[in-house]
C-alpha cells in the first residue's frame, strides 16, 4: 500500500509546503506566547508583545519547507512534488515581502 505522503505530484507539493507552515506557524505563535507568559508577563501585558514578532515566527515556519523540499528531490526523487514545494515557498515568501512592505508604507503616511 502507497504512505500517503510518497505521491509525485506538483499539487500536492503545494498542499504540503501551505498546510504544514500554516500548522507550524500556530504552534510556534503558542509556544513563544506561553514562554513569554512564563518568564516576562509583563512585556506581554503592559505591552502586549512576545519575544518573537509574528512575523518572524511565520517566516521561521516557511524556511520550515526546506525540510520537504530536500525529501522530495534528493531523497525520494519526486522531482513534481519537489517543484510544488518550491512554488508554495515562493508564493508564500512573496505574501510575507508583500505583507512587510504595506506596513512599512503604512508607517510613512
Amino acid at each position: 500500500m502507497k504512505k500517503f505522503f510518497d505521491r509525485n505530484s506538483v499539487w500536492f507539493g503545494i498542499l504540503v509546503a501551505t498546510i504544514s507552515p500554516l500548522l507550524l506557524f500556530f504552534v510556534l505563535r503558542e509556544v513563544v506566547y506561553f514562554i513569554t507568559l512564563w518568564t516576562n508577563p509583563i512585556l506581554l501585558q503592559a505591552y502586549n508583545q512576545t519575544y518573537i514578532s509574528d512575523a518572524s515566527t511565520f517566516l521561521i515556519a516557511v524556511i520550515f519547507n526546506i525540510i520537504f523540499f530536500r525529501k522530495y528531490l534528493k531523497l525520494q526523487k519526486y522531482e513534481m512534488t519537489g517543484r510544488g514545494v518550491l512554488v508554495a515557498t515562493t508564493l508564500l515568501t512573496f505574501v510575507f515581502v508583500a505583507i512587510k512592505m504595506s506596513s512599512l508604507t503604512n508607517l510613512f503616511e
